[in-house]
């Protein structure tokens, strides 16, 4: 770009075609352009940025003129090539805008007859906007600026620090906060842990009390009706537990076990003895019938809250009952319990032969004989049954032809403490020896009984004995056999003593053997 010297004892002007021009770039373009040194000169730097041209002034200190530089710039930045006039006072000044750019400058005290337009100063003052005066470089400007950012930082740094010690404050708070929120979270997931592995205790604890729970013994019972053909007959029948064992007559025994097989509800089943009777067969079946299952829908590890606690809330329940049951059954009079028993015999028809009274962990097992119409007989089972399902250890059942009667022996876990902290205060009666003795009887004819004698010689010129029922004298079992026909009962233990009292055994078929005296005879049970 040629360069241009206006009136060199007050102003210098040059153009750079580029806009906006860094800071870093005015020392380089004055060296390239002003061919004097810069010293105790005033450097005024304008934009147009219109044109994308930046404009350099430099002045005399003395001479510096802000009018004539917004008068330049207000040029440039509406108009092309030619003159332009400007009058200030008396004084005229004329502005060239050449081809290449550069600006040069004319000032005379008559007005000019070659230029396109001429302006007033206060014209120049109302249309000039804020391009006219943009990117300010003089000296004063950068005094200006320096105070100004100094002021600046003095007010912003306090306004910084104050800042960034409220961003640390809330940092560090919300660092606290998510510990302790993180810490709470984790606490609760302990929490909820704990829990879950209460609820797995539970279900442990609530599955040991359910684990020997077997069906009802009138469940089993109709079960092993609907095995029975129409014809078919039973002749006797025990039920222990999940356990069965029965004799019956049948036209086919192997049918029975079929159907033992297809019946879901029984685990095993097998035949015993298999004998012919004409064109009937007489068969002995025994078997296990399943117990009872406790379905558990274990929750899963990741369960939420509410999950946990309904699942918590139905174990404790369903414990609370089973323990509520069995504290109950604890405290209750054996005495009261029998007279419901004998209430119920009665109510029925049923004649009761036996009580026997045992124990076992320290409660109270009774065992009672009576026998009835096989309709009562049944009815008696069921009704004891319904009150509670696992009050009925065992169930025997014996039929006689031709009787109308059936014999049954059950066998009660009370559940009943046979010790126990009685309420009742203890009896204050004083009776004399005398008085006592009315209690006690003992006639001499009782030793010899003549007739007794006879009837226990008919006894063994019979066959069969009828089987009444069985209990435990310590570790030796014992069984009570009659005599019907002369009125007489046995008592039998299951091996053979030196005390010459009878005893019984079993045969590889099943059958039941009583022996008295020596002499064996086979017993209907």
């Amino acid at each position: 770009m040629k360069k241009q010297i206006l009136d060199c004892s007050s102003v210098f002007t040059f153009v750079v075609k580029k806009y906006p021009c860094k800071k870093e770039e005015i020392s380089e373009q004055i060296k390239n352009f002003y061919p004097f040194s810069v010293k105790g000169k005033s450097i005024v730097v304008r934009g147009i940025k219109k044109r994308k041209e930046t404009v350099f002034f430099i002045f005399k200190k003395t001479s510096f003129d802000t009018e004539w530089v917004s008068f330049v710039l207000f040029i440039l930045n509406r108009y092309k090539e030619g003159n332009y006039g400007l009058k200030k006072d008396s004084v005229w000044e004329v502005v060239s805008i050449s081809k290449d750019g550069p600006v040069s400058l004319d000032i005379t005290d008559r007005e000019p007859d070659n230029c396109k337009k001429v302006f007033l100063a206060s014209e120049i003052l109302d249309c000039s906007t804020k391009e006219d005066c943009i990117h300010l470089h003089s000296d004063k400007s950068r005094l200006k600026k320096r105070a100004l950012r100094v002021l600046f930082m003095a007010v912003m740094i306090p306004v910084l620090l104050a800042g960034v010690k409220t961003a640390v404050k809330e940092k560090k708070e919300k660092l606290l906060d998510s510990i302790k929120l993180e810490k709470q979270k984790k606490e609760k997931e302990e929490e909820r842990i704990s829990r879950l592995k209460e609820v797995q205790k539970l279900e442990e604890e609530y599955l040991k009390l359910c684990e020997n729970r077997t069906p009802s013994v009138y469940e089993i019972l109709q079960h092993i009706y609907g095995l029975c053909s129409k014809g078919d007959g039973i002749k006797n029948l025990s039920i222990e537990k999940n356990y069965f064992s029965f004799e019956a007559g049948t036209e086919n025994g192997v049918e029975l076990l079929k159907k033992i097989e297809r019946d879901s509800f029984f685990l095993t089943g097998r035949i015993n003895r298999i004998q012919k009777n004409g064109n009937r067969e007489e068969v002995s079946l025994s078997g296990e019938v399943k117990k009872i299952r406790t379905e558990i829908i274990r929750i899963s590890d990741k369960a939420p809250e509410s999950v946990i606690n309904e699942k918590m809330e139905h174990y404790r329940k369903k414990i609370s009952e089973i323990e509520e049951q069995k504290s109950f059954k604890e405290k209750q009079v054996l005495s009261v319990f029998m007279e419901s028993v004998k209430k119920e015999l009665r109510k029925n028809n049923c004649k009761e032969e036996y009580f026997i009274e045992s124990t076992d962990d320290s409660r109270a097992v009774v065992e009672v004989l009576f026998r009835g119409p096989p309709e009562k007989v049944f009815s008696v089972v069921k009704k004891m049954g319904q009150q509670d399902r696992e009050l009925i250890k065992v169930l025997k059942i014996n039929s006689f032809e031709n009787s109308g009667e059936i014999q049954c022996t059950l066998v009660f876990d009370t559940g009943i403490m046979t010790k126990r902290e009685m309420e009742n205060k203890p009896s204050e009666a004083e009776f004399t020896p005398k008085e006592i003795s009315k209690a006690f009887y003992c006639r001499k004819e009782t030793v010899k009984r003549p007739v007794q004698q006879q009837k226990k010689t008919v006894l063994y010129e019979q066959k069969k004995l009828d089987y009444l029922g069985s209990a435990k004298n310590g570790n030796k079992k014992r069984i009570f056999v009659s005599d019907r026909e002369n009125g007489l009962v046995f008592e039998l233990l299951e091996e053979k003593t030196d005390s010459g009292k009878g005893h019984f055994y079993f045969r590889e078929d099943g059958g039941l053997i009583a022996v008295l005296k020596n002499k064996e005879f086979e017993v209907n049970w």
